[in-house]
């Protein structure tokens, strides 16, 4: 273990995760141990490195592969502290990372700064409500791999995905409509798809925006399809959200047995997932559709 680099990485994804050294180090070691780790004055423990990781969302192995590629570790090891926060909501937090990296010389290729155009898109979104700049901002991030306009790749997809969720919350239906139907003609269109979680999104985004423009037999067209992907690919990803999905359609054109069986399926995967608060909220959901 390379003691210099593991200090270098540990300082710079501490500062990507806008984290001081006390903030890092409490209730794992005192913060003078990170301190010294950092200057590569001391030799960290495996179980304190896991523990530091771990605290900002990464992986242990970050730490054993900076000798073979600091450049790209810390690329990687900034994508996954985004992800975290996107998954947490933590807009604020996304954009000082990206207002920070973006003139960072290791993220100035297009595929690289793709990926911080794409989330800065999203944080001007949710932190500012400015729908026009965060659309701009995702279709720039789109032109700077985008070489066919005919041939898209999956993250391209994903971006576009982003776009026809600004229009969802902004309950412009057509246009999330539009969209997300673009992004899916798009996902056919590929000969292979990597992450099958592009396309449950996708789909999940379609039976949504469906049902709210009243098209409910459409809608479950896809909330059906998204369902019979999750089986296939052996992922749980968005299968509570769909099979609720599905069953509230099932109420709208008056099939109440099946809406029944799909929300209590919905029901069984947000258990299995632990996810109390969407079980309260399916609970609650399906005594207002019996009521009706």
């Amino acid at each position: 273990m390379d003691l210099g680099s593991i200090g270098r990485t540990l300082h710079r994804l501490r500062k990507a995760a806008n984290l001081s050294h006390e903030e890092l180090a409490a209730n794992i070691c005192p913060p003078q141990a990170v301190k010294e780790i950092e200057e590569g004055k001391s030799y960290p423990s495996v179980d304190i490195l896991e523990k530091l990781g771990e605290k900002m969302g990464l992986k242990i192995n970050i730490f054993f592969d900076v000798s073979e590629s600091t450049s790209s570790t810390y690329i990687e090891a900034v994508q996954q502290i985004i992800r975290k926060y996107i998954r947490n909501r933590e807009y604020k937090s996304i954009g000082l990372i990206v207002e920070r990296e973006m003139n960072n010389p290791l993220f100035q290729t297009p595929f690289h700064l793709q990926f911080l155009k794409w989330h800065e898109g999203i944080s001007i979104y949710y932190n500012s409500g400015n729908v026009q700049q965060a659309i701009d901002v995702l279709w720039e991030a789109i032109d700077l791999t985008k070489v066919d306009t005919n041939v898209w790749t999956e993250r391209e997809i994903e971006i576009l995905n982003s776009i026809g969720v600004i229009y969802y919350e902004e309950q412009r239906f057509h246009e999330a409509y539009e969209t997300y139907y673009k992004a899916y003609g798009r996902l056919e269109s590929l000969p292979f798809i990597k992450n099958s979680q592009i396309k449950i999104r996708v789909l999940y985004g379609l039976s949504q925006t469906l049902s709210e423009m009243g098209k409910y037999h459409e809608s479950l067209v896809y909330s059906n399809r998204g369902i019979d992907m999750c089986i296939e690919s052996e992922t749980m990803y968005l299968l509570g959200e769909l099979n609720y999905q599905s069953g509230e359609n099932y109420f709208k054109i008056g099939e109440e047995d099946k809406g029944i069986e799909f929300i209590e399926s919905s029901k069984t995967v947000f258990f299995i997932q632990r996810n109390e608060k969407f079980i309260d909220l399916v609970n609650n959901e399906m005594a207002l559709l019996l009521k009706k």
